[in-house]
């Protein structure tokens, strides 16, 4: 529990962390910290010729959602989220080019571009390319050489969370 700015209590209600990088630190501080809110989250560029995870194989006790899988993997303790990079991407930028207010739209506060650059830096540091295969088109998103991409990747991780909390837009898929 923290306090907001207004004083307000306010609970976490998923928290992903990052298993790509150290998954073993990552599992070990999850389970030091004895609570089912952490989970290890790991996300997946999908590309136009692999299999979406909407038609993986669910083994028991997995959950698919919209474009996120929950699944135990073998010799670990604990699920792991694994998510469509490309898709999740994709819509953090289509977020943002909405109407501030619109049905699930993305906007930051404020009208002063200084307070974030670096933020829209970290938005911008990676390149898009749409691709086809078959019937399928994805569009691959693929980091700038020498730029940080962190801040993106957090915001990535926050709509996908708001997608397993079961927060959706009209057009998504429900959890399975």
């Amino acid at each position: 529990t923290y306090l907001s700015e207004e004083g307000h209590a306010c609970n976490i209600a998923k928290l992903m962390i990052d298993a790509g990088y150290k998954r073993t630190q990552v599992e070990n501080a999850i389970r030091l910290s004895e609570s089912p809110i952490p989970v290890p989250s790991k996300g997946r560029g999908i590309k136009s010729g692999s299999k979406p995870i909407s038609e993986y194989r669910r083994e028991f006790g997995d959950k698919i959602g919209h474009f996120w899988i929950l699944q135990h993997t073998k010799g670990r303790s604990y699920k792991t989220t694994f998510f469509d990079t490309n898709y999740w991407k994709s819509e953090v930028h289509n977020a943002f080019a909405l109407g501030v207010g619109d049905i699930a739209s993305l906007s930051l506060w404020g009208n002063r571009s200084e307070r974030h650059r670096m933020f829209s830096e970290h938005l911008y540091a990676e390149n898009v390319v749409l691709t086809k295969s078959g019937d399928r088109e994805v569009y691959e998103w693929q980091q700038i050489p020498g730029r940080d991409n962190h801040l993106f990747d957090g915001v990535v991780g926050c709509l996908v969370a708001a997608s397993i909390l079961g927060i959706r837009k009209p057009n998504e898929t429900k959890t399975i």
